[in-house]
Order: C-alpha cells, then structure tokens, then sequence
C-alpha cells in the first residue's frame, strides 16, 4: 500500500493535468464517483456560504490560495481516480467555474459522470440557482486557480476508506448511514455494486430506522450498552459506525427466524413437521459485511413503511390483522401530543414484535406495548425526555420481554403484570395540560366519555380502568 500526497488546484484537476506530488508517483488518471459514495447533496445553504467564503478570500486574501481542504482519491489497478471525500465540494466549485467562466468548458478533461437520480437532480437545481445568484453578485468573477486542495491518493480502498470515515470538512457533514453505505457497498463484487447501491438510495433516508434498530440492540440486558442521546450527534454517529460497520463479520447472507415444530406423534423418534416459519430477519440477530447488513436495514425499513407509516392507507391493507393494526396505530398513536421519544421506542418494539411474531396478535400486542411504553406520559408530573425511556426501560425491560418469548402469549404475561401509579398534577378541571389533553385522548379512543371538569382523581381512576378493561383483559384471541 502506498499513499500519496500533493497539492493541486482546482484548474489542474479540471483539465486532467499530471499532478506532481512531494514524493512517489506522478498523480494521473481520469476522476469517477465510486458507486457506494453518498449521492451529491449539497443545497442552496452550502453552496451560499461556499460562495461568500470565495468572496471574502477575494477581498481580503489574493495574495494566498484559497484552501479547501483535503480530496482523499483511490486509485484503482485500472488508474481510476476515485473520489472518496470531496466530490460535494468538486461539485459545487465545478458549477460555478461552468457558470462564471463558459469557455473553460472545452478544456475539462477530467469531467465525472454522475449516475444518481438524487445527483443529477440536485445539480440542476443547484445549478439553476446558482445562475440566479451569481449574476447578482458584486463579483462575478472565478478563477480555478484560485482554490487549492492537498490530495491524498491511495491504492488502498480500505486505507481510503479510513481516511474517509474520520473526514470533517465542512457542508453537509457525514453521518453513520452514509458511513456505513460505503463500509457495506465496497466490499460487494464489483459487477454488483451498482445493483446494491441503486437499491440502497430507493430505500431513502435510512438515519431514524437505523436509530431504532440501534436502541433495540443495545437496550439488550445481557449487553447493555447505553444509547447515545440525539442531542450528541458525533456519539450517535460513531455507535452506528460501530455497530452496523465494523462489527459486522465475513460471511453469507444470513436471516435468523423463528420455526415452531411439533413431533408428528410419539413414536416419531425425532420426526418433525413444522407448523409456522417465520421469513425474515431478527432485530438483534448477527450481522455480516455487504449483502447480509443491506437486507437488513432493507427488511426493516419495510416493516416501518408496511405498518407504522402515517401515510399507508388502512384500506390497502393486504390481512384483517394489517388493516387493524393500521386503524388503531393511526388512531390511537399517531394525535397523540407530547410522546415523541415514547413513539420511537414503541416503534422499536413493535419491530422486534414483528420481526419473531409477524402479524401474529399484533393489534394485541400494539396497546399492550402502548400501555407500558405510554405509561411515563402519565406517571411523571410534567415532560417525557429522553433519559425517561433509560428509566422505563430499567423498571420494565420491554424489549427483553418481547426477545426472550417464544410466544405472544409469553410476551403479554409480561405486559399485563406492569403497573404504575398516576400522578394527578396538572389533570385537575382548570388544566390544559399535555397530560391531561393525553388522557382525555386516550378515553376517547377506547369510546369513554368524561367531563372536562372531572376532578383529577376520577380522571386518573378512569383512565386506569378503561386500561384495565379495554388492553389488560385483551385475550390472545382479540
């Protein structure tokens, strides 16, 4: 292996010039964006501030290069250039050098073909705006000259990839997804990569499935780990790295399901026949590199759009147990005020639920999960935060519950055993509390009527009896 390093501007990289490095190899070869490199994103905010950053380097630095940065490039055995940190920026400043100076267009040896529908989008919107603002501009002037970069070309793709993985430059910074994107994409066979890396972006913004998977594993008894908060991004972003890339191991494709068998009578001698088969992946089930870890985020991304997506039509439902399932999760989960971080830990149950029980008893399973999981909502006296779901999860380890039963029956024993006790602060007939519009939310999907000047006792009375009633006594059969 050996890495390379030089410095270049932005003409040179352009016209597809022989860049001479400090030391080792002339730099040379065509540019290309590798397949599983994130689509360009860049918006209208970075491409302001990258301009206005030119600007005040105009004004106040002429005499010195203005300075992006660092390009991190793999060179492949083909001589390939690829762009593995820095195509936002390349992007960008190659749009403007188009706008501002047309009749360099010519001289671009080194234009790079971008096949991302996302891409070519964002470049014609980008470049539409750009058109706009430029012309306005006091200085409608651009040299390619001007902007200097240090390369670092490797013929390593893991050791380009390293370098990648810790990059912070400036704009849209990286997160775990698209980390992870590349971590899984560069190690498929080339002839698939394109394949893998189409079907990677029609799955679209992976970031909150991937947060939910995160918390299902690692809210796990046996391997706590703790949960980074959202509030810090850079830990979120190196727990999903961790988890989702470099540990998953070498190996096939493997989805763990659940079989339920019976001997066929007792003089079978170890004969069995298979009476359910559960098709599909376990939330917290091992994970390799490549194919196994795509179909993965695939298998669950679907589960969230199939059954706790706001925009799915219960009348499209393909079971009776969908379409109910649908009816209530809409009804009941989805107006309710005040529950976000209660919602997404629901939501992660319900994905555990699924991917051991399927649909099986899943309306069930949705309002006794609900009736634990929501129970902060009206056990603490005013807000939820997020380190409530450590302190619910502590008393009561749903997700424990649910992963270590073999049956839904099981997991409801669990279910209906919890309880807790109403903190009727901020309930009573002169509040207009989150709390209390949550009660009253609550009764009037289970068709209970109360007065809005109930006192704060009766009101709380009801509320555990509609729970006790309406979701305890819920048998398997409901």
């Amino acid at each position: 292996m050996s890495v390379v390093v030089a410095s270049c501007n932005l003409a040179q990289l352009l016209s597809g010039e022989v860049i001479t490095p400090t030391e080792g190899e002339l730099i040379t070869g065509s540019l290309a964006i590798p397949e599983y490199q994130r689509p360009y994103c860049w918006g209208e905010s970075q491409l302001d501030k990258l301009w206005k950053d030119y600007l005040h380097y105009k004004k106040n630095h002429q005499e010195n290069a203005w300075y992006l940065g660092s390009l991190i490039l793999h060179k492949d055995p083909s001589g390939i250039l690829n762009i593995i940190d820095g195509q936002q920026r390349l992007t960008s400043l190659t749009l403007i050098n188009a706008i501002l100076n047309p009749h360099q267009i010519s001289k671009y040896a080194n234009n790079v073909s971008y096949h991302s529908p996302q891409s070519q989008h964002q470049i014609r919107s980008n470049f539409k705006w750009l058109l706009k603002t430029l012309k306005q501009s006091s200085e409608p002037t651009f040299s390619a000259t001007d902007v200097n970069f240090t390369l670092v070309v490797t013929d390593s793709e893991d050791e380009a990839y390293r370098f990648f993985e810790t990059q912070n430059t400036g704009g849209v910074r990286l997160t775990g997804s698209d980390i992870i994107k590349a971590h899984h994409l560069r190690s498929i066979e080339r002839q698939q990569q394109n394949h893998y890396a189409q079907r990677w972006e029609i799955l679209g913004d992976l970031n909150p499935i991937i947060n939910s998977l995160l918390r299902g594993r690692f809210c796990n008894t046996l391997h706590k780990r703790d949960v980074p908060s959202h509030r810090k991004p850079l830990l979120v972003r190196n727990a999903v790295v961790t988890e989702f890339g470099e540990m998953t191991t070498i190996g096939p494709d493997i989805a763990y399901g659940r079989s339920v068998s019976h001997r066929k009578n007792k003089h079978s001698q170890g004969r069995y026949l298979v009476e359910q088969t559960l098709e599909g992946y376990e939330l917290r089930q091992p994970l390799n590199t490549g194919i196994n870890t795509i179909h993965y985020l695939a298998y669950f991304q679907g589960i969230q759009n199939h059954f706790m997506s706001p925009e799915m039509d219960p009348e499209l439902a393909i079971t009776p147990e969908h379409q109910n399932f649908l009816q209530c999760y809409q009804e009941l989960i989805i107006p309710l005020e005040g529950c976000q971080y209660l919602k997404e830990l629901l939501d992660t149950a319900l994905m555990l639920y699924i991917s051991q029980f399927g649909e099986k008893n899943l309306t069930t399973a949705l309002k006794k999960l609900f009736m634990v999981i929501y129970s902060p909502r009206v056990t603490n006296e005013k807000t939820v935060k997020e380190s409530t779901l450590n302190t619910l999860l502590d008393r009561a380890p749903v997700l424990d519950w649910i992963a270590t039963s073999y049956t839904p029956e099981m997991c409801f024993q669990w279910l209906n055993n919890y309880t807790f006790d109403i903190d009727i602060k901020n309930i009573g007939p002169d509040d207009n509390s989150v709390k209390k519009r949550f009660i009253y939310q609550v009764l009037r999907y289970f068709d209970i009527k109360v007065s809005h000047d109930a006192p704060a006792q009766s009101l709380a009375n009801e509320y555990q009896y509609t729970l006790q009633n309406k979701i305890i006594n819920l048998s398997h059969q409901d």
